[in-house]
């Protein structure tokens, strides 16, 4: 398994691995969109993508083995 530690002069924005790999640690902050949702933006050259925040959560979070298309707000709030 890979040692991470901070790049000099980048701590808490870039890391780099005893097997050579770098990685960027900054927090991507979600914009509130005018529908209501707040959305998160990726990126990893060439691709750049903007999802709903809250997709993103229940995709890692919720098991979906129906593979069903729609997240329900339970609290009726789309942040």
């Amino acid at each position: 398994m890979a040692e991470w530690r901070d790049v000099p002069g980048w701590k808490g924005i870039y890391q780099v691995s005893d097997e050579g790999e770098v990685r960027r640690l900054t927090i991507n902050k979600p914009t509130l969109m005018d529908n209501g949702y707040l959305y998160a933006s990726f990126y990893d050259k060439p691709r750049k993508q903007q999802k709903g925040l809250h997709r993103v959560v229940a995709e890692a979070f919720i098991p979906n083995p129906e593979h069903k298309t729609e997240v329900n707000h339970k609290n009726g709030d789309k942040t």
